[in-house]
């Protein structure tokens, strides 16, 4: 069915948005996860490599990886996703910078963060922006809802705005604006 999508987005020239964990091979769900909820699995399957054959069905169709920079499982890494941007001509990545310096569901420090403890974007995080100056964008979907959420901004919406002011202009410029209006072109 994700093949058919693809082809649909490639057709009609809409992105397909995936949220998803990078997950190279089967493996047991961690703690932290079965403890957020307890509908989560007792083993995750391998992501990557049908997400691969995603991306290799049809270059024509693009891909926007979401929340790049929150990673629960540990192998969202610049490495990984230099790989995949190389390999992959039709994949994006949105990023996102919480306050939230933890895995969801009580674990460890959230892993690969595109910021260090000091908020300083991580020299890694900057080297894979600037090689792929064209591909990464601010992403910046959240949960709001009713009550008290309601008056206030989304939860990272601040933080993952304010990585802007860390960046070289021009590249500020294509990662805040003008890739995502390249990627979502929805007019004037």
């Amino acid at each position: 069915m994700f093949l058919l999508l693809a082809d649909l987005a490639a057709q009609y020239g809409v992105p397909i948005d995936l949220h998803m964990e990078a997950i190279p091979e089967a493996m047991t769900t961690p703690q932290n996860l079965r403890d957020a909820c307890s509908k989560n699995p007792a083993r995750l399957p391998a992501t990557l490599p049908a997400f691969e054959r995603l991306l290799a069905h049809n270059r024509d169709a693009t891909v926007v990886w979401q929340h790049i920079g929150w990673d629960n499982i540990g192998f969202m890494t610049t490495n990984l996703l230099s790989r995949l941007l190389a390999e992959h001509p039709n994949l994006h990545l949105a990023i996102r910078v919480e306050a939230r310096g933890r895995q969801v569901g009580g674990g460890g420090p959230m892993p690969n963060r595109i910021v260090d403890a000091d908020w300083r974007v991580r020299p890694e995080w900057l080297q894979l922006m600037e090689a792929f100056p064209e591909r990464v964008m601010v992403g910046g979907d959240e949960f709001v809802g009713g009550g008290q959420r309601r008056r206030k901004m989304p939860q990272s919406f601040e933080e993952t705005w304010s990585l802007l002011g860390q960046l070289p202009p021009e590249l500020a410029r294509k990662v805040g604006r003008d890739n995502a209006a390249r990627v979502y072109p929805l007019g004037d």
